[in-house]
C-alpha cells in the first residue's frame, strides 16, 4: 500500500511550471523568432495606391480592376451601353469607354477600370467552322461532341486567361500611349473600359491585332477631338437622366467583409463613391 502511495505521489505529481525568462528564451530559439512581420506605415495614404491613384498609370496589370456588380445590370437601363460611343471593334471584340466624369465611374473599383461579358462566340471559335459543325451528318454525328456547343470561352479557366491577356494588352497599351505619366493624360484615360468579347484570340497573329487596336483606342481617347467631344455630349446626358448615379449608389456593396476598415494596409473597395480623387 505504501509503495502504491509513493507511486501516485511520483508520477501524478504537478509538473514545475516554467518561468516567464525561460518561456522567452525557448521563444526566441525557434525559427521563425527573427522574422519580422511586415506592418503598413501608421500615416499611409490610400489615395496613394498604385490601383487608385490619378496621378500616375498603373504599375502592374493587376492594378486594373473592375467594379461594383451593382454596374451591369445598369448598364443594360434604358439602353445606357448602347449609347456610349464606340472605341475599339474587331473580330474579337467592341471597345467602349466611360471616363471619370461618367456616373457609372463612382463603383469602379481602381482610376482605371474594366468590365467584360461575352457575347456570341461562334462554336469552335469560328463562324465557317460553326457552320460545318451544325451541318454534320456524318458517322460521329451520336457523338456527345456532336451533341455539345464547345467554344472558345466555355470553360472558366479559358475565360479567366482571356481576360487576363486583354488586361495585360490595354495595360501595355496605357504604357505605350502615355509613356511620361503625364497628369492631364492619364486623367484622360480614368475611367471605364467595357469589353465585349466575341470570339478568341489564338495566334501570335490575332494577338498582335488586339495589341495594335487597343493601342489605338488609348491614342483615340488621348487625340481624337471629335470621339472626345461625342464622349462628352453623352456622359453629360446619361448623368443628368440617371441623376448622376444615385440609384446606382444606393444598389452598391461597399465593402466584401465586415470590419474591413479595421484590417491593416485598409483601403476602399470603392474610393470613388467616398471622395473625389
Amino acid at each position: 500500500m505504501i509503495m502504491l502511495r509513493r507511486l501516485y505521489s511520483i508520477t501524478c505529481k504537478a509538473p514545475t511550471p516554467i518561468s516567464k525568462i525561460e518561456f522567452k528564451q525557448k521563444l526566441n530559439s525557434l525559427p521563425f523568432a527573427s522574422v519580422t512581420l511586415h506592418q503598413p506605415p501608421q500615416n499611409r495614404d490610400w489615395r496613394n495606391e498604385p490601383h487608385i491613384s490619378n496621378k500616375s498609370l498603373p504599375s502592374k496589370p493587376i492594378d486594373i480592376r473592375g467594379v461594383d456588380a451593382a454596374a451591369y445590370p445598369h448598364l443594360q437601363k434604358k439602353l445606357l451601353l448602347r449609347g456610349i460611343p464606340v472605341l475599339v471593334q474587331n473580330k474579337f471584340f467592341s471597345v467602349k469607354f466611360v471616363d471619370s466624369t461618367h456616373h457609372l465611374s463612382l463603383v469602379r473599383k481602381s482610376n482605371i477600370a474594366y468590365t467584360f461579358s461575352n457575347y456570341g462566340t461562334p462554336v469552335l471559335n469560328d463562324n465557317s467552322l460553326a457552320i460545318a459543325f451544325k451541318e454534320y451528318k456524318g458517322t460521329y454525328k451520336n457523338l456527345d461532341f456532336f451533341k455539345s456547343q464547345p467554344h472558345g470561352t466555355d470553360t472558366a479557366c479559358a475565360r479567366i486567361q482571356y481576360r487576363k491577356r486583354v488586361k495585360r494588352s490595354l495595360f501595355e497599351a496605357l504604357h505605350h500611349e502615355i509613356p511620361n505619366s503625364n497628369d492631364t493624360e492619364i486623367r484622360s484615360v480614368s475611367g471605364i473600359f467595357l469589353f465585349r468579347f466575341s470570339t478568341c484570340p489564338s495566334t501570335a497573329e490575332d494577338f498582335a491585332l488586339v495589341d495594335k487596336d487597343l493601342k489605338a483606342g488609348i491614342a483615340t481617347i488621348l487625340r481624337n477631338k471629335q470621339y472626345k467631344a461625342k464622349l462628352q455630349l453623352v456622359t453629360k446626358q446619361q448623368n443628368k437622366e440617371f441623376k448622376n448615379g444615385k440609384a446606382l449608389v444606393k444598389q452598391v456593396t461597399m465593402e466584401n467583409t465586415l470590419g474591413a476598415k479595421r484590417v491593416p494596409g485598409y483601403y476602399p473597395k470603392l474610393p470613388f463613391i467616398l471622395e473625389k480623387i
